[in-house]
């Protein structure tokens, strides 16, 4: 009787512990469906210009203060 409770407690365990491994994190489930809103957004590429036309040679833009930190 006793190696049966053994045996059972034993695979019980490996169960529990299995499972608990073997689910994806709450912050890998979180990431991915970030990842995948920010990926199904369209990018304007008139923006994109704008964008590299005007940054300037030190990577900033000339109309973001960047002493601002609040």
């Amino acid at each position: 009787m006793n190696k049966q409770k053994t045996l059972f407690l034993s695979f019980l365990l490996f169960g529990l512990l299995h499972s608990v491994f073997a689910a994806p994190s709450d912050f890998d489930v979180i990431k991915k469906r970030v990842l995948q809103t920010l990926m199904e957004s369209s990018v304007n590429d008139e923006t994109v210009q704008s964008l590299v036309n005007t940054i300037q040679e030190n990577g900033t833009w000339p109309d973001i203060n960047y002493e601002d930190v609040s």
